[in-house]
């Protein structure tokens, strides 16, 4: 599903084919915390 049909009425097929692999879903039962290895982004959240 689009936004707008304006741009176009369906995903092209390499973008259904990618959402499709639901690459997100494994990140949903990790945990978040700051990463305190380089202080440059100590406070940027990461996936562990």
């Amino acid at each position: 599903m689009t936004t707008a049909s304006y741009y176009a009425r369906e995903l092209p097929d390499w973008v259904k084919a990618f959402n499709g692999k639901k690459l997100a879903d494994q990140e949903f039962d990790k945990a978040w915390e700051a990463d305190r290895t380089d202080r440059s982004t100590a406070t940027t959240p990461t996936c562990r």
